[in-house]
């Protein structure tokens, strides 16, 4: 690409580029390190699960009989639309598990939405099924030889033996330990997290795994391209739209011919040649025929 004016220009407007491109890319990688943890439970069916580590990250809780159900509206207790990512268990970048269970128990305990969405407690007999109108149960997971509350949705069933896909690990909501203190279950213990196979979304990883992709590929991409115009001017925007109605080498020439004459003035960012009209911004340098004068 030869010398002249054009280039110069070029170079500068690469150098802007460049400046945006790097800011672009730092704030990419400070995003990527907050919501990278969404990429790999997105696009798995469940981890396998470290038992012993999960262990030392949970405790053993008593069950304690109670007379009545849980106070949901003094709590407002319903179903979330997510889960917050500082309240499940993380191994990792895994959130999202795989787990063998060894048996499953019905507990006879569901519960419905009322007009506010507050749960509200149903008991029922495990051997006549889940009430139509129940929307949550919970049931009795043993994995690993420790008892572990499982919150499902009302229609989800499982058998001994059978292995969970997605499960995420919660905090025991404090409802779900209170109400199984009204069943056989009191004085039973269990881990101080339940297995949730409710399906929530958790944090905002489905939103947060579009950004990714997208930022995965616009930011790198345009990196790589103000890269390509430090180096190869030419792939410029500012060369490919002159190759549009001109040889380019030709038009340089011109221009930098005309930039000597007395004729050429300039209003602003814009430069009037003979046969030219040059426009500078800090990004590009556009160049467009001159129509409006006479040649």
């Amino acid at each position: 690409m030869p010398d002249g004016y054009i280039l110069q220009k070029t170079r500068k407007n690469a150098r802007a580029m460049l400046v945006w491109a790097l800011i672009f890319m730092a704030l990419y990688i400070w995003y990527m390190c907050s919501a990278f943890i969404y990429l790999p439970n997105a696009v798995s069916s469940g981890h396998s699960l470290n038992y012993e580590k999960l262990a030392s990250s949970s405790s053993i809780l008593t069950i304690e009989p109670e007379q009545e159900p849980f106070n949901y509206s003094e709590y407002y207790v319903t179903i979330p639309d997510y889960l917050m990512l500082e309240e499940v268990y993380v191994d990792g970048y895994k959130y999202r598990f795989k787990i063998q269970i060894e048996n499953v128990e019905e507990v006879g305990i569901a519960y419905k939405l009322n007009s506010e969405s507050i749960l509200e407690y149903i008991p029922y007999d495990p051997e006549s099924g889940v009430p139509s109108d129940a929307v949550q149960k919970l049931v009795m997971f043993t994995v690993n030889g420790t008892n572990y509350v499982g919150l499902l949705a009302a229609a989800q069933d499982f058998e001994p033996s059978d292995t969970l896909e997605h499960a995420v690990l919660v905090q025991l909501p404090l409802y779900a330990g209170h109400d199984l203190g009204l069943t056989e279950y009191a004085g039973s213990e269990v881990s101080s997290y339940a297995i949730d196979m409710r399906m929530l979304e958790v944090g905002d990883e489905s939103t947060d795994f579009i950004f990714i992709i997208f930022f995965s590929i616009v930011f790198p991409l345009f990196f790589a391209y103000c890269i390509v115009c430090m180096i190869t001017p030419k792939f410029h925007p500012n060369y490919l739209r002159i190759s549009k109605f001109d040889d380019v080498a030709k038009v340089c020439h011109e221009i930098d011919e005309e930039l000597k004459s007395e004729d050429t003035y300039s209003e602003g960012r814009t430069t009037y040649t003979k046969h030219y009209i040059i426009e500078h911004t800090w990004y590009t340098t556009k160049v467009k025929k001159n129509h409006l004068l006479r040649h």
